[in-house]
């Protein structure tokens, strides 16, 4: 009996440590690279961030990027360079803008936002007024990837 109660008490910690440490691996940023955010129209919201209302984009983490020049047949972005931060837990974006235009975010940030991640933010304004922040798993999706190559 007590070497059963042994193993079980045991298994339990070992099945909680590995809970724990994929959770944890889950929102480690520094093991995302990228950053997904979907912004849905007013009446949508958040509700549904795979309906047509909403659009998607995938962007770096950590490089100076345009929006304009990444996705310019989208409304949603402005003409300035923006770099994208994650805190060290991952539950927070630090959005800076700069007032350079041509993705090299030159001088000093003219602007910050602190988004949080894995939430309905907004409104911000226009045509997608709402939008949710999530992390890239840099490692599923290059999974992913080859699956795709080898249909």
């Amino acid at each position: 009996m007590t070497t059963t109660r042994t193993f079980l008490t045991l298994l339990l910690v070992t099945l909680i440590t590995q809970k724990i440490v994929l959770a944890e691996e889950e929102t480690n940023p520094s093991r995302h690279s990228r950053m997904r955010m979907t912004l849905c129209t007013a009446d949508m919201g958040c509700n549904d961030l795979t309906s047509d209302e909403c659009t998607t984009y995938t962007t770096q983490l950590r490089t100076c990027y345009n929006g304009m020049e990444l996705f310019p047949q989208s409304d949603s972005w402005s003409d300035l360079d923006i770099i994208d931060t994650i805190d060290p837990v991952g539950l927070l974006l630090t959005r800076k803008f700069f007032d350079s235009t041509n993705g090299t975010c030159t001088g000093e940030a003219s602007d910050k936002f602190e988004i949080p991640m894995r939430q309905c933010v907004g409104p911000f304004g226009p045509p997608q007024p709402w939008g949710f922040f999530e992390l890239v798993d840099d490692t599923m999706e290059v999974e992913r990837s080859m699956l795709r190559r080898e249909e």
